[in-house]
């Protein structure tokens, strides 16, 4: 197999159909399993495939006056890797971090949680 590293330059986010000047982003996939140990597993813990989710993070310049957001809101968030290589999900607006310096650019984080299926993988 080829060793392909990609480059977070090539990399883009949309919120429906609109590209948003992000400079980072971060999507933590995961599966809740459920523990099942019992008497008969042999000292060995098992599980079974439990809840999937993810929490996806935002992050870049503010962006007056084309960044509006509301907390609770839904939105289908478009995560891309490289051209033809994304991750889209549903997910609800949790929380809106807004970091303002004297001597930088003003600098917004948007945290979502994702609310119903997706393909919870990368390739």
């Amino acid at each position: 197999m080829a060793f392909t590293p990609l480059a977070g330059k090539n990399a883009a986010v949309l919120i429906g159909t609109v590209p948003y000047a992000f400079d980072e982003w971060q999507a933590d996939i995961k599966n809740g399993l459920s523990k099942t140990t019992n008497f008969t597993s042999a000292g060995y813990a098992t599980y079974i495939s439990g809840i999937t989710d993810a929490k996806v993070t935002l992050s870049g310049p503010y962006d007056q006056g084309n960044m509006a957001f509301t907390v609770g809101n839904s939105y289908t968030l478009i995560l891309t890797y490289v051209t033809m290589v994304t991750l889209t999900v549903t997910a609800l607006l949790e929380d809106i971090s807004v970091d303002v310096k004297v001597e930088d650019a003003e600098r917004v984080k948007l945290t979502f949680q994702t609310t119903g299926s997706f393909t919870a993988a990368i390739a």
